[in-house]
């Protein structure tokens, strides 16, 4: 077993992603160019690979540094979403020691590895955020049917107040810009670079449709 740092496989990463229980949409690979593009970070995608060539695990890791939070790794920030992605234990047991050679390279206090399900034994947990999951169905109108009747009436009282779906506009990225820094200024005294919805905007065409569609015209 080996850990190489991957930079350009992104089809590669993406297939072990694509195919990894617990595996979230930003384990993608696509990730790394946002959050290196938008903010700097310097990023390390670790990928465990067998003698046979195939690919037995994955761990994203970015390089933070601030005066204000200190010097760690992360995997992944922004989100709440990240962690380690493998299929044996050997592969786990490697990339995590890969990360805490990492980790003392670079002059890093911790790991921080945010991850959804299960937990990794040895490792100090924190379990402080929930996060909902609602699971698609595969036609709207029973979508629609399985929303209880205050959620459908607060769905036709923005309908009715001109929410609209809109697609592919770079030009509303202003707009949504505006109404997502207020409400963090408001919830956490603090918000998120504009380069980096600006990148994200170009780079994940579907996660784009996921905040167009937040989004209320006036």
């Amino acid at each position: 077993m080996k850990v190489v740092i991957v930079d350009s496989q992104a089809s590669a990463w993406d297939s072990f992603v694509q195919s990894a229980q617990d595996a979230t949409p930003y384990h993608q690979f696509k990730w790394k160019t946002i959050i290196t593009r938008s903010f700097g970070h310097q990023c390390h995608y670790l990928g465990a690979i067998d003698n046979n060539g195939e690919w037995q695990g994955v761990l994203p890791l970015v390089h933070m540094r601030s005066k204000l939070f200190g010097n760690f790794l992360i995997s992944v920030p922004f989100v709440n979403y990240g962690g380690l992605l493998y299929k044996s234990d050997s592969a786990a047991g490697t990339l995590l020691e890969e990360a805490e050679r990492l980790r003392r390279s670079l002059g890093a206090t911790h790991v921080e590895l945010r991850h959804v399900g299960e937990t990794l034994k040895g490792i100090p947990t924190r379990q402080h955020k929930i996060t909902m999951i609602l699971d698609l169905a595969p036609d709207s109108d029973v979508q629609w049917r399985t929303f209880n009747a205050k959620l459908r009436n607060q769905i036709r009282k923005a309908e009715k107040s001109g929410l609209q779906f809109v697609a592919g506009h770079l030009e509303l990225l202003d707009g949504f810009y505006a109404v997502f820094t207020r409400i963090c200024v408001i919830l956490v005294r603090r918000s998120t670079a504009k380069a980096f919805f600006a990148t994200f905007w170009k780079h994940s065409p579907t996660l784009r449709a996921f905040l167009l569609s937040t989004m209320k015209r006036e």
